[in-house]
């Protein structure tokens, strides 16, 4: 059995792909492949499988679609209930590491990092050849634009881009630099604030007789991080430059290798996003207006303090789609991205808050832990209990009034964000706030109400339907904006079908187009549906 998410989704069974069924099927199926092994709560699976929207009997509905899935595996003479099992309070999928593409893939640049660190790069060359072989397309490619890929998406993609990195240095250390300019060119384009690649860019080039087109690699790469963070090159790059132009003999050129993210340091996004050129997600249609006002605000927080903007609409009408493709903007300006959610069955005061600092602390040196509880840490344990257990000394503060333990509660979180945004802007999303506690509302209000000078946007995204008075009353004060979805305009809905079928519409299409925006009222996530259904 081979299950395969390095590009479009696919199951093999002795050479032969199995017939994976309907879109929700796939769906379900991705869902527990992003976490084979592990239970996958029925609740989390519903609230995933339908975006937010489940129908009346979401129960029921959800086992109609696991005893599908189940067929799948029954019609290829395995027992579909011992594959898709049962366990309360879910469902878990029974594959073994071996036979899921992406956890080779990992196995194998495990392998050849050590080999490369070892000092074998010929060995590591191929390992790291043989993993990259793996690949099909983009990772989970169909479900890109679904909220429960987006993590799992971003952290492949990232260990993909380190696995060419390292391929790379293993060249160079071959003395292979000739071949790897062409590859290194179209990487460093793709990626124009990755120092490594520029710097791997100038040592092939150098090395190849090219000492001037390595010094304007260097110039491009200055300008780069000038235009979009306003700061320099490293010591190191600058170091770099420095040999080249010395035409020193042999180039100093030792890049620190960061191990590739593991599943839980970047589950659920907490620190990276789909790449745009690499993401295959749904087409980004009739929101360029929407994405400059994002973009504006994000400017305004790098230049003049904290900012929160509140972007209310139906389900489906394109909320998270949109805010997507901010963070793909924010990224690419080399911005920290966490993400913290709001649950309808668990309405925990700072629960999106908790969420979304929990998994940065977790991953953080124990130099950063530091700087990140000084002076208020001990009240921040009482939102991250863990970091008891991550830094044993810190003092669990004593008992105090309830108004006085909110307001510590409060400058230790935004105390937190300061220390986090102060090496990257950071960009922080609060999704599904029409189920947020009170409480959140108010931490969420003071983290931006505050004139402190730190870069950071706060996303937050409800539905209007459902929110009540708390987010109209976040929305009064002049560090908050709100944008209010509408559905797409007749244009952008030809738009997106003719990408959704992947060619130009006849006149037949541009009829049956604006029929679809007339039957939806312009709902990206119901049109796609309805493309979806009409293919199939």
């Amino acid at each position: 059995m081979e299950y395969r998410v390095l590009g479009p989704l696919e199951v093999v069974l002795d050479g032969d792909a199995l017939d994976l069924g309907r879109p929700k099927q796939r769906a379900l199926l991705a869902m527990l492949l992003v976490n084979a092994g592990h239970v996958v709560p029925a609740d989390r699976l519903v609230e995933d499988l339908w975006a937010g929207d489940p129908p009346a009997n979401a129960a029921a509905a959800l086992q109609v679609q696991v005893s599908r899935l189940r067929q799948v595996f029954g019609s290829a003479g395995l027992d579909g209930a011992a594959v898709v099992e049962s366990r309360k309070p879910g469902y878990v999928l029974n594959a073994a590491a071996g036979e899921v593409d992406a956890a080779v893939f990992e196995q194998l640049l495990a392998a050849a990092d050590a080999d490369l660190a070892d000092d074998r790069p010929a060995e590591a060359d191929r390992r790291f050849a043989a993993a990259l072989s793996l690949w099909r397309g983009a990772a989970l490619v169909e479900f890109a634009d679904q909220e429960f890929a987006m993590a799992e998406a971003a952290r492949l993609e990232e260990c993909r881009l380190h696995a060419r990195e390292a391929q790379i240095e293993a060249r160079l250390a071959q003395g292979l630099h000739g071949a790897v300019v062409g590859e290194l060119r179209s990487l460093a384009v793709s990626q124009p604030l990755r120092e490594r690649l520029w710097g791997q860019l100038m040592v092939a080039l150098y090395r190849s007789g090219r000492q001037a087109e390595a010094l304007r690699a260097y110039g491009e790469l200055r300008t780069n991080l000038a235009d979009e963070l306003g700061i320099d090159p490293s010591p190191a790059l600058q170091r770099l430059e420095e040999a080249v132009l010395l035409q020193k003999s042999e180039l100093d050129w030792a890049p620190a290798f960061s191990a590739p993210p593991s599943a839980t340091e970047m589950s659920d996004g907490a620190d990276a996003v789909p790449d745009l050129a690499d993401s295959g997600g749904s087409p980004f249609f009739g929101r360029e207006a929407e994405l400059a006002q994002l973009a504006a605000e994000w400017d305004r927080a790098a230049n003049e303090g904290p900012r929160l903007v509140l972007i209310a609409g139906e389900p489906g009408i394109g909320k998270t789609r949109l805010t997507m493709e901010l963070l793909r903007v924010a990224q690419r300006r080399g911005a920290r991205v966490l993400v913290g959610r709001c649950a309808e069955e668990l309405a925990a005061p700072f629960q999106p808050f908790a969420e979304a600092l929990d998994r940065v602390v977790r991953h953080l040196s124990a130099a950063d832990l530091v700087a990140l509880t000084a002076g208020r840490g001990a009240d921040l344990v009482r939102l991250l209990p863990d970091l008891v257990e991550l830094l044993p000394d810190l003092a669990v503060p004593a008992p105090a009034d309830p108004e006085t333990e909110r307001y510590r509660l409060f400058e230790a979180v935004r105390r937190a964000v300061e220390v986090l945004a102060a090496r990257r802007p950071l960009l922080l999303v609060l999704d599904d706030l029409h189920w947020a506690a009170a409480p959140t509302v108010a931490l969420m209000r003071h983290l931006v109400t505050k004139s402190d000078p730190m870069p950071v946007l706060v996303i937050g995204t409800y539905r209007q339907t459902e929110a009540g008075d708390l987010l109209g009353e976040a929305a009064r004060s002049p560090r908050v904006s709100e944008i209010r979805l509408g559905g797409l305009d007749e244009s952008a809905v030809e738009g997106l079908v003719a990408a959704l079928v992947g060619h130009d519409l006849d006149e037949a299409g541009l009829a049956l187009a604006r029929r679809l925006h007339d039957g939806t009222a312009g709902n990206a996530l119901f049109v796609r549906e309805m493309v979806r259904h009409l293919n199939e």
